[in-house]
C-alpha cells in the first residue's frame, strides 16, 4: 500500500452478476444513439456506498479494526435490481447505470449512513448526496445536449432485463487506482456480514 491511497467502502460485484448484467447491457450498447459513450469495465463496478478519500495506512488499519465487528451485525441480504437507468435524469443522461428497487436501494442508504456513522471520528461525514446506490457502467465522454438525448432515448427499454439478484453477503473496503482503462478497485479488506 502506499503512503496515500484513495479508499471508498463498496459493495463488490460477484462473477456471476458481472457476466449477467455483461449480457443485459449489449442490448443497449447496440442500440442507435449510444455514440461517444466511455463504458465502465466490470472490475469498476461496484455500489460505493461511503467515499472515503485519500487516506494514509494509520486511517485505514483504524477502518479495519472499527469496521469488523460492526458489519459482522449488519444482516447479509439478496438486492434486487430496478434495472437501467441515466443520472442525472433519463431525459439527458450523463451516466449510464444500473439501479435497484427502491427497497434495497433504501436498504443500501440506511447501511452507508450507519458506517458513516459509526467511522466519523476515523473520517469526516460525506454529504448524504454523494452517498450512491447504483452502478455506473459508462458516462459519455463529450458533454453535448444532442448526445445526451440520444443516450437518453437508447436508455428507454420497454422492459427491463430479468437480473439474479445481487447477494450481499459482504462489504469491503477498496483502494482506487487508474489504469489505462479507467478506474479498477483492490480488495483491501472483506467485512463479512450477519
Amino acid at each position: 500500500m502506499d503512503m496515500l491511497n484513495r479508499v471508498t467502502i463498496g459493495i463488490r460485484i460477484p462473477e456471476l452478476n458481472l457476466e449477467e448484467v455483461e449480457r443485459a447491457l449489449l442490448q443497449i450498447r447496440r442500440k442507435p444513439g449510444i455514440l461517444d459513450v466511455r463504458w465502465s469495465q466490470p472490475d469498476e463496478w461496484i455500489v460505493p456506498l461511503v467515499p472515503v478519500g485519500e487516506v494514509g495506512v494509520a486511517t485505514i488499519a483504524a477502518l479495519k479494526q472499527k469496521l469488523t465487528p460492526f458489519i459482522a451485525n449488519i444482516n447479509h441480504f439478496d438486492a434486487v435490481f430496478g434495472g437501467f437507468s441515466g443520472m442525472p435524469n433519463l431525459i439527458q443522461p450523463r451516466y449510464v447505470t444500473l439501479t435497484f428497487d427502491e427497497v434495497y436501494a433504501g436498504a443500501m442508504s440506511r447501511i452507508a449512513t450507519a458506517i458513516q456513522e459509526e467511522v466519523a471520528n476515523i473520517i469526516p461525514p460525506k454529504d448524504a448526496k454523494s452517498l450512491q446506490n447504483y452502478i455506473t457502467l459508462g458516462r459519455l465522454k463529450t458533454e453535448s445536449e444532442p448526445l445526451r438525448v440520444a443516450l437518453g432515448r437508447a436508455l428507454k427499454i420497454p422492459e427491463q432485463p430479468s437480473l439474479q439478484p445481487l447477494p450481499v453477503t459482504s462489504i469491503d473496503l477498496l483502494s482506487a487506482y487508474a489504469t489505462t482503462n479507467g478506474m479498477s478497485y483492490k480488495v483491501i479488506e472483506s467485512f463479512p456480514m450477519k
